[in-house]
């Protein structure tokens, strides 16, 4: 499988009402995109982490995560995530 991991820190100018409502979108991403194998979404319990929001899926090849990428739910919300976050994104396979 392969494995794309984005890790999500709040822009310091962004409020965190602002961020949450755009972090908390992707909850529920893997329900929109077939392509996804499995999903991973979590906020860390302590809040003084250097990332507030992660997330972890997983795709049978290059070609299910290449569509992902494209797809127009994933568009909308990355741009969003941009908005209010610094993304760090490892994809590697298992």
């Amino acid at each position: 499988m392969l494995k794309h991991i984005v890790l999500f820190q709040k822009k310091p100018e962004v409020a965190k009402a602002q961020f949450d409502e755009v972090i908390a979108r992707f909850a529920n991403l893997a329900d929109e995109i077939s392509e996804i194998s499995s999903w991973w979404f979590r906020i860390p319990a302590d809040p003084t982490t250097a990332y507030q929001a992660g997330f972890v899926s997983e795709f049978e090849n290059e070609a299910a995560l290449d569509a992902y990428q494209v797809h127009p739910a994933h568009q909308e919300l990355a741009a969003a995530a941009g908005a209010v976050a610094t993304v760090a994104v490892f994809d590697a396979w298992d």
